[in-house]
């Protein structure tokens, strides 16, 4: 009888060993868990912002492809090469005149 209550202590020694392990282990998890808690909500936001973005940016092509913004982009074309043009003339215009040293204005002939 004493060798069966000796064996039953050891069992209930050994379980008690067990359940202390097992619940040192669960407060070394609990942090653990928290941590990645807020790790896949940290994702999750990410992911919310990432998502409003990809939609701006899905507005900004379809209004690139508005043919309002291409008549625009080509009116913008035409602009500059008519500056251009003028820019050219413009410095025709401006090449009859010479600066002398003073920064006075003369004509190209009268030096």
């Amino acid at each position: 009888m004493k060798a069966i209550v000796n064996a039953s202590a050891e069992r209930i020694e050994g379980g008690s060993a067990v359940a202390e392990n097992a619940g040192a282990r669960m407060r070394d998890i609990i942090p653990q868990v928290q941590t990645l808690r807020e790790l896949i909500s940290a994702i999750a936001c990410a992911s919310a912002q990432q998502s409003a973005s990809v939609g701006q940016v899905g507005v900004a092509v379809q209004e690139l492809d508005d043919p309002a913004h291409a008549a625009l982009a080509e009116q913008t074309t035409a602009a500059v090469g008519s500056l251009a043009n003028q820019t050219q003339r413009l410095a025709h215009a401006v090449a009859v005149f010479q600066f002398n040293r003073d920064d006075g204005v003369v004509p190209a002939g009268a030096c």
